[in-house]
């Protein structure tokens, strides 16, 4: 699980969430819902790839919740004209005081 159920009903009060939270889950909802998903979070155990991409023609925004991009295809989704962010710089300080305590 990588979204509590308290932010997915955060969300869910403007969204319509799909929640999928592993890639065979990720796959059934592409199957199903993809051509009215809009904007897909993920995580780098999970990703997003280029076929997957082409296979969501109405998303705008790909966010990793992470400090990088593992497992999307950042190239092909900017090729696409598709926004892709990360959460750079969020845990910065739970990083500063892991490594403090090494």
């Amino acid at each position: 699980m990588f979204l509590s159920e308290e932010h997915r009903a955060q969300m869910a009060q403007s969204f319509e969430v799909i929640y999928a939270p592993d890639a065979a889950q990720a796959a059934v909802a592409i199957a199903g819902h993809g051509a009215r998903i809009t904007v897909v979070l993920t995580i780098g155990a999970t990703g997003l790839s280029a076929a997957q991409i082409d296979a969501l023609p109405q998303v705008s925004l790909i966010c990793a919740l992470g400090a990088g991009y593992e497992n999307i295809a950042v190239a092909h989704a900017k090729a696409r004209g598709i926004v892709v962010a990360n959460g750079a710089g969020t845990n910065d300080d739970c990083v500063a005081d892991h490594a403090f305590g090494l």
